[in-house]
């Protein structure tokens, strides 16, 4: 997530302190969670940035989860396991992500320029 990178200091404050690395190296725990971005952490941080970048962050952020979530379980057209039942959607909602993507890195791009 490039916002929790251009924002470390905002998101530091929610991850202090140090972890060690799979190979035992310290690391600062905020930059491993922005250089890896699990999936458990993604909506927690886009919440983070909620405040510099409105509630649309948070709302995308759950789009490609739920996108993420389709991937692995794939359609349910009775609708009883999962959310996603009609391929026609999702496409709709890839589409809507890429473009919403294509905004947001323009606009970071822009913010980091400056």
């Amino acid at each position: 997530m490039a916002a929790a990178a251009l924002n470390r200091d905002l998101v530091a404050k929610r991850y202090p302190g140090t972890v060690k690395d799979r190979v035992g190296v310290i690391r600062s725990r905020v930059d491993m969670i922005i250089a890896l971005m699990p999936t458990v952490r993604m909506r927690e941080v886009a919440g983070i940035l909620t405040d510099k970048y409105g509630w649309d962050i948070l709302y995308l952020t759950d789009l490609a989860l739920g996108i993420h979530e389709f991937q692995y379980n794939g359609l349910d057209p009775e609708g009883m396991a999962s959310k996603h039942v009609d391929i026609h959607d999702m496409e709709r909602y890839i589409r809507h992500l890429a473009e919403k993507d294509t905004e947001w890195a323009k606009r970071l791009g822009e913010a980091k320029s400056h």
